[in-house]
């Protein structure tokens, strides 16, 4: 429901010099007509998908069209990002996941360390370190830029705790071998808040690994602020399943 938004994003992903498949989750059924106008682009090295998944929002539609995927690498982005021009945000990603075998998940946008004992109250968070975009102040503490640089690839690079969407980067079969995202974080319809999170740390119980980089996205772009799961009834139904679900992982995974 976000048509301002549609053009932006999907200009900013045709800079691509290989071979891409993308799959659209246009769940709400609301930019058919310009997402449909994508599709019809002839051009070789692009594949495109659309789907339509009657609104189960984005806990289920990342789970089945990361699924649907043809390939190793699945590259999950939100509708409110902007790629850069240049496809290092891609390369890079790539790169990393082949210098470290173990990374299972690699979060593009934010990070966070749960580290000493203050709280977020009003989103029952633990207030720990927190690196990645947009950093400053905020009104839920203050964001970091990613202190360390992979010197081979050339990218800013740091293991996390958890990472958030999007970008957020995983090995489809990894992401399948684990079950995907915890469907537990959202009923079908509502917002999915810390699906991303929770992923995370079961990577780290798991025996995997999870970083931190910075592909160069624009965040928040156009209207998304006041509109979606940010304006009107949606932003309340999304603020209470963030405070259950943050309770919930703290139980899931206690210590």
């Amino acid at each position: 429901r976000r048509p301002k938004i549609v053009v932006q994003l999907m200009n900013s992903l045709l800079n691509l010099p290989f071979p891409v498949e993308f799959i659209i989750n246009d769940d709400s059924r609301s930019e058919m007509d310009a997402f449909a106008k994508y599709a019809g682009m002839k051009n070789d090295l692009y594949d495109w998908h659309l789907a339509l998944l009657n609104d189960v929002h984005e806990i289920r539609g990342y789970n089945r069209l990361s699924l649907f995927a043809s390939s190793e690498v699945v590259y999950m982005i939100q509708d409110d990002d902007s790629a850069p021009r240049k496809p290092t945000w891609v390369s890079h990603a790539v790169q990393l996941l082949n210098k470290y075998p173990l990374l299972g998940v690699l979060g593009g946008y934010r990070g966070r360390i749960d580290n000493g004992r203050k709280q977020i109250r009003v989103l029952n968070q633990n207030d720990g370190d927190k690196f990645g975009a947009h950093p400053g102040m905020s009104k839920v503490g203050e964001t970091r830029r990613i202190p360390l640089i992979d010197k081979e690839i050339g990218v800013p690079f740091m293991w996390c705790y958890k990472v958030n969407l999007a970008p957020y980067v995983v090995r489809r079969s990894l992401f399948a071998e684990v079950g995907g995202f915890n469907t537990n974080f959202s009923c079908a319809g509502n917002p999915g808040i810390g699906l991303d999170y929770e992923l995370s740390i079961r990577m780290w119980k798991l025996g995997w690994k999870v970083g931190l980089f910075d592909p160069g996205f624009t965040h928040a772009i156009g209207n998304s602020k006041s509109s979606g799961t940010h304006a009107g009834p949606q932003k309340k139904i999304r603020d209470a399943n963030e405070g259950r679900n943050n309770m919930m992982m703290y139980a899931m995974y206690p210590g």
